[in-house]
């Protein structure tokens, strides 16, 4: 069992169906990706990016039993050409529908989810193109069913 492609899939469903007026979905016109955009795909932003930044961690009871798995992601809106503070009203968003989350899905049961902390990254130039990006990282405590 993969607690942490439940935990991926748990993340991309909530954001993804935040939809409506000021929802994640809507103000990124459905572009959330999990790790990266699809090979192919010509990228318009912003976005969202969801991407693993640690290895799930085993809590184990007496002897050999899984009690759940603990693990870290980095839950991002990207932008091209924009300030930090135009990314702002996404990143509250996503702050406001992960901060304390939790549910069962078909394959997980997302006990909680807890903002960790927010990295404070300065733009990049990349080629002349300024790029920023707003987010934080995401811990979560996750249970097969």
């Amino acid at each position: 069992m993969s607690e942490v492609i439940g935990l991926e899939d748990f993340y991309f469903d909530t954001l993804a169906g935040d939809t409506g007026a000021g929802g994640v979905n809507t103000l990124v016109a459905g572009r959330i990706y999990v790790d990266e955009a699809p090979a192919g795909v010509t990228v318009t932003y912003p976005f969202v990016l969801i991407s693993a930044q640690a290895d799930a961690a085993d809590v184990v009871a007496n002897g050999p039993h899984r009690v759940m798995v603990n693990t870290l992601y980095w839950i991002r809106v990207v932008g091209k050409g924009a300030s930090k503070k135009a990314l702002q009203t996404i990143a509250d968003r996503i702050d406001f529908l992960l901060q304390a989350a939790g549910g069962v899905t078909a394959s997980i049961r997302v006990l909680m989810v807890l903002r960790e902390f927010a990295p404070a990254l300065p733009p990049a130039t990349v080629n002349g193109q300024r790029y920023v990006q707003l987010g934080a990282i995401w811990r979560a405590y996750v249970q097969a069913p």
